[in-house]
């Protein structure tokens, strides 16, 4: 237990590097910024949207077609492919999320052009072969059946069905089993043919050449990535649903899983200093008023946390923890306890300041390598975040005052819309308890 919580230290000096841009012949709009320290080159390729330009019926295409770009590409098959990646030292890792695909490149500079020749060939010229995408398709099934019996993605798939219902928030990036099992080899190159195209992403670049050389090196290479058609994008927005409160009994849980939560705000919402700050207080860090509560006083869990899961559009606000069978009515109780408390309750001087030395004691850590930089760049190019949001960050931090933070969390913490999902052993709740619920779900394996 905590006997006295610490004060926090003044923040070490960081200034997060300056960038360009530039346009390739192609139209690929490239940031770049010198990071010099080591020969090294970090990259991202940003193509925006991803899971939320997936046709009705075919969720989880995203992710699925992301899973395939290392699987062989341009006169390289699968292993070819990985081998000519292996063999250079090259990291390569794509992945697809709501707001957009992602691809990371990392390598010796004296491999660079080798490496952005491969990320061409995957991002124009993928393979698609029908027993690579079979193999990737086995791989995803068994992620999918393996997550299913877990308490924490229960709850996740109820609580965001329950909140998104309709929506494309409402399942995860990867879709459901079903859509995983029906999509075809033809679904994922005609999704790639569409999304895949220079003018529709952004190439961050972050490493150690000098301007000129790195861009003869990405003229030559993703510089021949060709367009095929345009392509327009717009957001579905969601209805907001009545809160609910679900019960999922998962025969002989152990523990169980506590996760309240409603619409959010976006990136780009004016709160989202003071929001972010009051989510600190709430449950943000080891020294969050819920983490003391629940954790160091009362002992029901080895952690809980809070966040504001900001995308493009409101993602979820939310709260989750396991806890002690025997303590969940309890657990449940002490969370919207603090809940109501952040709302009467100003946050103080003190907290604030616990709150923001610990965002500023951590901002450095986030931006150590060329890769995080990398990272953090592609978040100011998909959020259209001012050019020197990161330079600012501490400044504008440090702006924020107990009145905008207490206003923000009475305006974007609202306990009359959280969603509540408990999942846990039905035989262990008393069934006053179990009467709250509007629902009892006895099947817990939603896939």
């Amino acid at each position: 237990m905590m006997t006295h919580i610490p004060r926090s230290q003044p923040p070490r000096p960081f200034n997060f590097p300056h960038f360009q841009t530039f346009k390739l012949s192609n139209g690929l709009e490239v940031w770049y910024a010198r990071h010099s320290k080591l020969p090294l080159i970090s990259a991202r390729l940003v193509l925006f949207n991803a899971a939320l330009e997936e046709p009705a019926g075919k969720e989880g295409i995203a992710s699925f077609t992301a899973d395939m770009l290392d699987e062989g590409a341009g006169p390289y098959d699968a292993a070819a492919f990985s081998m000519k990646l292996e063999n250079s030292g090259i990291h390569f890792h794509p992945h697809a999320d709501f707001d957009a695909a992602h691809i990371s490149l990392n390598t010796l500079t004296e491999f660079a052009g080798q490496a952005f020749t491969l990320l061409k060939d995957a991002v124009s010229a993928p393979r698609f072969a029908l027993e690579d995408v079979e193999r990737v398709r086995a791989l995803r099934v068994a992620h999918i059946m393996q997550q299913a019996d877990q308490a924490e993605y229960i709850a996740w798939r109820f609580l965001t069905g329950s909140l998104y219902n309709g929506h494309r928030y409402a399942l995860s990036a990867m879709g459901r089993l079903t859509h995983n099992q029906a999509l075809k080899q033809s679904d994922l190159v005609a999704y790639h043919r569409r999304i895949y195209q220079p003018s529709h992403a952004i190439l961050v670049v972050v490493g150690d050449p000098e301007d000129d050389r790195i861009r003869d090196i990405l003229e030559e290479t993703l510089g021949q990535w060709p367009n095929h058609t345009t392509r327009l994008f717009e957001s579905t927005p969601f209805t907001k649903q009545p809160p609910q409160r679900l019960f999922i009994h998962k025969p002989g849980a152990q523990q169980t899983e506590i996760l309240l939560g409603h619409y959010g705000i976006d990136r780009l919402d004016k709160d989202y200093l003071p929001t972010l700050l009051a989510n600190q207080v709430l449950g943000g860090y080891f020294l969050s008023r819920l983490n003391m509560n629940l954790r160091e006083d009362k002992g029901y869990t080895y952690g809980i946390e809070s966040r504001f899961n900001v995308r493009r559009l409101p993602g979820p606000f939310y709260i989750s923890a396991s806890v002690q069978t025997d303590k969940t009515e309890q657990a449940l109780f002490e969370i919207e306890k603090e809940i109501r408390g952040l709302l009467e309750k100003p946050v103080t001087e003190e907290e604030l300041e616990q709150a923001r030395g610990y965002l500023n004691g951590v901002f450095p850590i986030a931006f150590e390598s060329g890769a995080q930089i990398a990272s953090g760049l592609s978040n100011i190019a998909l959020f259209k975040l001012p050019d020197d949001y990161y330079r600012t960050f501490r400044a504008s931090l440090a702006r924020v005052t107990p009145e905008q933070v207490h206003r923000a969390a009475r305006t974007h913490i609202r306990p009359e819309d959280l969603h509540v999902v408990v999942v846990g052993d039905q035989k262990s709740m008393s069934a006053a308890f179990l009467k709250t619920f509007d629902k009892i779900e006895t099947d817990a394996r939603l896939v």
